[in-house]
């Protein structure tokens, strides 16, 4: 997993809660993570990759951009995967 992290990752229980708390919302007032794992290019490892980012503390899955770079159903069974609540989520 950590080949495909971002700079930051929420490695530590502090970032983890201050990730979950974040204030941070969407045009819509939806809760976003202040640290986000991109999941473009990790074909079939999609799945995996992202239930493991989910549990590491990640809060906000980046998936927008070109269909073809992503595994949209990889990353729904990813969350699926992860035991965290879909309302926790910014997807």
């Amino acid at each position: 997993l950590s080949r495909y992290m971002l700079n930051s990752s929420p490695l530590n229980h502090q970032t983890q809660e201050s990730s979950r708390e974040s204030n941070i919302t969407s045009a819509s007032f939806a809760p976003m993570g202040s640290i986000i794992y991109g999941a473009k290019s990790k074909g079939d490892e999609t799945s995996k990759l992202v239930s493991e980012a989910i549990k590491a503390g990640f809060r906000h899955i980046a998936t927008g951009g070109f269909h073809f770079e992503y595994d949209e159903a990889g990353v729904g069974e990813g969350w699926k995967n992860s035991g965290v609540p879909r309302h926790e989520l910014y997807i």
